[in-house]
């Protein structure tokens, strides 16, 4: 997800990092993170996943218990995730970032923003039909709100 924003070097290694604002008293306290900046923008496998706690981005997408040991887990979707999804401010914070990305690399022709946006997400060329809602949509809602669409697709989502 976050390299479609362009926001994101994708070296490997270095520091994890946290969706948790943390506050040190006497004990530790996590609250999930309402803003993100570029050091948040880091592949899964550095996240610092804090047992106790879900964090406000993946916590509704089937995300395991870091609390229990399970021999295996159940798969779930839910409307929760999508609703989760589409209304998070991570994924308004990319949407905005990938908006400002297709402006200025496909310019301000709606039929040039949803190609290059259907390679990015898709790895593919928008069909006939995908292009020509993807041309009134952008139309009717904007770039920022088309982009938020995207991240919520099954295809750009799920591995079939």
């Amino acid at each position: 997800m976050l390299a479609v924003s362009g926001a994101l070097d994708l070296k490997m290694g270095g520091p994890g990092f946290y969706l948790m604002d943390v506050v040190n008293e006497n004990v530790m306290h996590y609250f999930p993170k309402e803003k993100y900046d570029a050091a948040d923008f880091r592949r899964m496998v550095y996240l610092f996943r804090i047992r106790a706690a879900q964090d406000g981005v993946f916590g509704a997408v089937d995300c395991p218990d870091g609390g229990s040991v399970m021999a295996r887990r159940s798969r779930s979707n839910t409307p929760l995730q999508a609703l989760n999804l589409f209304n998070s401010s991570f994924v308004t914070q990319q949407s905005e970032l990938f908006s400002n990305r297709l402006m200025k690399e496909a310019g301000d022709r709606p039929s040039a923003q949803a190609n290059l946006a259907f390679r990015l997400f898709y790895g593919r060329s928008p069909d006939a039909f995908e292009e020509k809602n993807s041309t009134a949509f952008l139309a009717e809602h904007g770039l920022q709100a088309f982009a938020r669409s995207l991240f919520n697709t099954s295809e750009f989502l799920f591995v079939f």
